[in-house]
Formats: C-alpha cells, sequence, structure tokens
C-alpha cells in the first residue's frame, strides 16, 4: 500500500518510520531543513526505551511529484490545515482514505455535532479550517485519527519519543471497524507502538480532549509540563471545573462515555504538551482547535463554559503578546 504523511513533524515523522518499518510504501511531503535532512540521511526515530529506528523514504516538497496514494494521513499542526487543504487532492485516487491525525476537536466532527446551519456560528480561525477541508475531502475518504504518544522534533529528520508504548487510534466516523482502519492500526500495531482500530473514535476524541483542554493551554501560561499542572494541589480547582465544563459540552453533544470514566487525568507523563513545545518555540500554538473550537460548541449547545472562555482569553493574549497569534 502507498502511504503519504503530509506533514512530517513529530507525530508525522513516527508514524513514516513504523508504517515504513511494517512493509508500507510510505513517502512523505516536507520542507525546508526537514526535507533536506530526510533526502539526506533518512528519517530516525529515538525512543526513551532506548530503540533507534532509521529508515530511507521518499520525500517531496510538491505532492503532485508523489501522485495518487492508497491513504493519505494528515499530521500538520492544525494551525496549517487550512493552508495545506490544497496539498490534499494531487495525492487522490477514486479510492484514497485521508486520516486525519490532530490535535482537538476534528472539522469533520465539528459539523457533525453542530448539525446543518451552523456555518455561521463558528469563529473565523474554525470556520476557515472546516470550509477549506470539507471542499478537498469527501466524507467517504475521512478517517479519525488521535495520536496517543508523546513526540517531539529533536533535530530534523530525528524524532524523539517519551512514551514507547503510546497508542495510535484509527476509527471510522460511523464507528464501523472498517477494513481500512484495521490495516492502518495493524501498521502501527508493532515495534513497541499500539495501533488501535476504534469502534468508538468520538468518545475517544472527546476523551484526549479532556486532557488537551487542561494541559495544552496552562502549560503555555505556565511552562509547566503535563504532570506538574494535574498534580498541583493550587490547580485543582480549576483543572476541576475546566473538565467539568468540558464533559457538559461533550454530553450535550452526544459523548455516550460516562463523566466518570475521565477521572482527573491522574498518572500523566511528566512531557511537554505540544502548545508548549509551541510557545517555547515561538510557534503559533494550536489554541483554536483545542479550546476556541470547543468554546464555540458550548454556544451553539447553549452549555455555559465561563472557566474555558477565560482560560481561551488568557492564553489568546499570552500567544498574542509574545507575536505568535
Amino acid at each position: 500500500m502507498k502511504i503519504c504523511i503530509l506533514g512530517c513533524g513529530a507525530i508525522g515523522g513516527h508514524l513514516a518510520v513504523k508504517m515504513s518499518l511494517a512493509g508500507a510504501h510510505v513517502s512523505v511531503v516536507a520542507r525546508g531543513a526537514m526535507l533536506a535532512a530526510i533526502r539526506t540521511n533518512g528519517l530516525r526515530l529515538k525512543t526513551a526505551a532506548g530503540r533507534d529506528w532509521a529508515v530511507k523514504i521518499r520525500a517531496e516538497e510538491d505532492p503532485r511529484a508523489l501522485g495518487p496514494q492508497d491513504f493519505v494521513i494528515v499530521a500538520v499542526k492544525t494551525t496549517a490545515l487550512a493552508q495545506v487543504a490544497t496539498s490534499i487532492p494531487p495525492l487522490l485516487s477514486a479510492s484514497t482514505g485521508v486520516a486525519f491525525m490532530i490535535n482537538g476537536l476534528p472539522w469533520w466532527l465539528l459539523q457533525k455535532l453542530a448539525g446543518a446551519g451552523a456555518d455561521s456560528a463558528w469563529s473565523p480561525r474554525v470556520a476557515a479550517v472546516i470550509q477549506a477541508l470539507s471542499s478537498v475531502s469527501g466524507p467517504e475518504r475521512i478517517i479519525g485519527g488521535i495520536a496517543g504518544s508523546a513526540n517531539q522534533v529533536l533535530e530534523p529528520g530525528v524524532i524523539w519519543n517519551s512514551s514507547p508504548h503510546g497508542a495510535f487510534t484509527f476509527g471510522e466516523p460511523d464507528h464501523t471497524l472498517s477494513a481500512r482502519v484495521r490495516y492502518l492500526a495493524g501498521l502501527v500495531n508493532q515495534n513497541d507502538s499500539v495501533g488501535i482500530a476504534s469502534p468508538a473514535l468520538a468518545d475517544d476524541i472527546w476523551k484526549k480532549l479532556f486532557m488537551n483542554v487542561v494541559t495544552g493551554p496552562l502549560g503555555g501560561l505556565t511552562g509547566a509540563c503535563s504532570a506538574d499542572i494535574v498534580e498541583d494541589a493550587g490547580l485543582a480547582p480549576l483543572v476541576q471545573q475546566m473538565g467539568r465544563e468540558t464533559i457538559a459540552v461533550a454530553m450535550a453533544s452526544g459523548c455516550s462515555t460516562p463523566a466518570t470514566e475521565y477521572g482527573y487525568i491522574k498518572g500523566i507523563g511528566k512531557h511537554k504538551s505540544s502548545m508548549l513545545q509551541d510557545f517555547e518555540a515561538l510557534r503559533r500554538p494550536e489554541l483554536d482547535s483545542l479550546l476556541g473550537a470547543l468554546v464555540d460548541l458550548a454556544r451553539i449547545k447553549r452549555v455555559a463554559v465561563p472557566m474555558l472562555e477565560m482560560v481561551l482569553s488568557l492564553t489568546r493574549k499570552r500567544a498574542q503578546v509574545l507575536e505568535i497569534y
């Protein structure tokens, strides 16, 4: 099978290495120093368990050079989704599946949850992503993805994984266990990684969001790693209220997982959230997909989320002061 990873950063690079090791014909769309490094030295994945893999894969800046694929995995930051939408069509055949391995509430789930006539209810940045991607990827192509694995780019061409047995989940929007999601999960479910074909993808997305919506913005504001945030007694009232509000939106949106299953994300590792990494690198944070879209959805569902709104405003202001938003 031909698989193209669109966006060869921390998550995309991890998947590219693991899927290549599993025997898939993997290529990546990359740019700049990452593109040059992969072309020269290949792509390398190092883990906290002491494993070190290197693979030689094809890397191109222009997706038209790669042509139609069996699968496209979109693994860019959500801040780049609207811009990379035009990179998807050259990679499509009539049957190509497009998996979105992204943070936050994905654009296709937002459309589904909000229902018809909600287009004008989204904030401008969220609306731009929904419009751009819905125009290039029909519903029959969409595969959902969740990265439950902590990764970062050490240097161009080298990915560091601090959670060697972290899971990558694939699922259909209609929750069927299709052959294609089983195939993608199977590629990842080896070489120290866990691949999951989920029969309840929307619930799984909400579970991860419950963690990210707390550790991402609060990490960006405080500079603290995820474990230090959720284990801090002084932050506990804030963390718990953000959790309660997120659960309320999830339940109003039809999430079938009981709220008690979310817990208080105890036991989370001492890794830096992706948003904290963005703040430290002075990159635009994924604030709109993690928190902005959630607040938009709460407004559509008429759920009061005053704490989430406050944290969104604070994190946005911090990013504006740093000139990254």
